[in-house]
């Protein structure tokens, strides 16, 4: 999968995660969903930075 399309896929999802808890659950889930988008963040970072890496050096 090209990483472009990874980032986006990331960014739809933390998107439909917030309106799903706000929609659905009335933003009782609040900590949970924090906590998936902390994790969603950290694995596009974990994509990105090597790709930079390899295109500085």
């Amino acid at each position: 999968m090209d990483s472009r399309k990874f980032l986006l896929l990331i960014i739809l999802l933390m998107h439909v995660a917030t309106l799903v808890n706000i929609t659905v659950f009335d933003s009782e889930w609040n900590g949970l969903l924090m906590a998936w988008n902390t994790i969603l963040f950290i694995a596009a970072i974990a994509l990105v930075v090597p790709q930079f890496q390899r295109s500085r050096g």
